[in-house]
């Protein structure tokens, strides 16, 4: 035996090994996967769905926007402000920016209503051309729903012009977790000092 067939092996061929294409021909097995290996069929039980509680928020419209930005967690990000700068001023410029950013909403969700109801009156002298009665009155309901939907804007609109409580709510929310920001950069201040 020489030192390079104990390290590179030994070149004869031996006739009773199988080739390696014969092999890999004749004798591939694979492995057998089962479905319940990896999918659990099995029904959840009600125990496990007892503490989820699931709901639909908005109704799927433009409209949901503005009440999405009206429900945002105000008191946190007015926390987080008094933490980044407590001045009373910076206060009264975010709260400027909160009402401006509604108003923009207002405006960008009457656009979207105005544009889908002057397709929809397009889609009614279509269907009335091609004598589609029937379909009309759904597309009629829909232009009343989306009409129903600027009307609540511009009541919401009004509702802040005048500062009342039903979209006040998310200003003071904000000023009450900018001072809760406030006392909190004070508080470090002052624990800070007793050390």
């Amino acid at each position: 035996m020489s030192i390079f067939s104990k390290f590179f092996g030994n070149d004869t061929v031996d006739a009773n090994k199988p080739s390696v294409e014969n092999e890999s021909e004749n004798e591939k097995e694979y492995p057998t996967v089962r479905e319940q290996d990896f999918i659990d069929s099995t029904p959840p039980t009600s125990e496990s769905n007892e503490h989820i509680v699931t709901f639909d928020y908005g109704c799927g419209y433009p409209i949901d926007a503005l009440f999405i930005y009206i429900e945002r967690d105000w008191r946190q990000q007015g926390l987080q402000d008094a933490i980044a700068n407590a001045d009373i001023h910076f206060m009264n410029i975010q709260v400027d920016i909160i009402k401006e950013g509604l108003r923009r909403r207002f405006d960008m969700t009457r656009l979207k209503y105005k544009s889908l109801i002057s397709d929809l009156e397009n889609e009614i002298e279509n269907l009335t051309q091609m004598g589609l009665i029937a379909l009309i009155s759904a597309v009629n309901t829909k232009v009343s729903l989306y009409k129903e939907h600027i009307a609540k804007i511009e009541e919401m609109e009004n509702q802040l012009k005048n500062e009342e409580p039903a979209l006040m709510s998310m200003i003071e929310s904000y000023k009450l977790g900018f001072k809760m920001g406030v006392a909190q950069k004070i508080g470090n201040m002052t624990s800070d000092g007793k050390k």
